[in-house]
């Protein structure tokens, strides 16, 4: 059985997806980690984060685009035992939003 790989925080400094002519594309993937939210001496946190790439170890990106920008997301839930819900990727909050419900082991794109 192999560890859970540390979970860093993302600083979000960096681009997380590619903008081009007006379009944002995103791949997230829903992996296992260990969260250390105060360093290596502090208690870990077992959670289920996004994460950009599968070699990425840091948590999903804040997604911040210009108005008008259209956003293409593909999302992957690795845990076969597992539902997801999405929420968030709309153009404004909608109060009441239950997100997005993925099944275990599956890709959505939007």
């Amino acid at each position: 059985m192999h560890e859970p790989a540390d979970i860093a925080a993302n600083d979000n400094r960096r681009p997380a997806g590619r903008l081009e002519r007006g379009a944002l594309t995103l791949e997230l993937e829903v992996r296992e980690g260990v969260l250390r939210p105060e360093g290596d001496t502090d208690l870990a946190y077992p959670r289920r984060r996004s994460r950009r790439s599968a070699k990425s170890r840091t948590s999903g990106p804040l997604i911040r685009v210009p108005q008008g920008t259209e956003l293409r997301v593909k999302i992957r839930n690795a845990f076969p035992d597992s539902t997801l819900s999405v929420c968030g990727l709309t153009s404004r909050p909608t109060p009441g939003d239950t997100g997005a419900r993925m099944s275990g082991n599956t890709t959505r794109e939007s």
